[in-house]
């Protein structure tokens, strides 16, 4: 991906991961510690969160290790099937909840799946009601 000679996937990588790393803790996480953490040198935590180089599988998977990600986390938009990615990303949020969180959570999923059941039921039933009276303006 480039744009007037610029690489923009190294670009968006570098602040994707300096993001996570900006919001890993609640305390400031420099890039001299993420560094440390994963055993990778501060100036290449450093070029890497410009966009200036682009790191190897072998320090993206150390990278995303010190931050406690998958690389999905910091390459989502990159990944065509969001789907499979961001079900990654959802596994992970869920491991860091309490049982207690995790339930709410689940709560939540099920009322919005049967929300989504009852919106489409009720899509179908308007459709089938105006074609039946033979109206032009059906619900898409």
């Amino acid at each position: 991906m480039q744009y007037r000679g610029i690489d923009l996937f190294k670009i968006e990588l570098g602040l994707n991961i300096k993001d996570y790393r900006m919001s890993f803790r609640k305390e400031i996480y420099t890039q001299e510690q993420l560094s440390e953490d994963a055993n990778i040198s501060p100036d290449f935590i450093s070029r890497l969160e410009c966009g200036l180089i682009n790191p190897s599988a072998y320090m993206l998977l150390k990278i995303c290790n010190s931050l406690d990600i998958t690389p999905n986390h910091v390459l989502y938009e990159f990944i065509n099937n969001k789907s499979l990615a961001m079900n990654d990303i959802v596994q992970c949020k869920m491991q860091k909840l309490s049982a207690e969180q995790k339930e709410i959570v689940c709560n939540i999923i099920d009322d919005l799946a049967l929300l989504n059941e009852k919106s489409e039921k009720y899509i179908k039933e308007e459709i089938e009601n105006a074609t039946k009276k033979g109206s032009t303006n059906a619900y898409i």
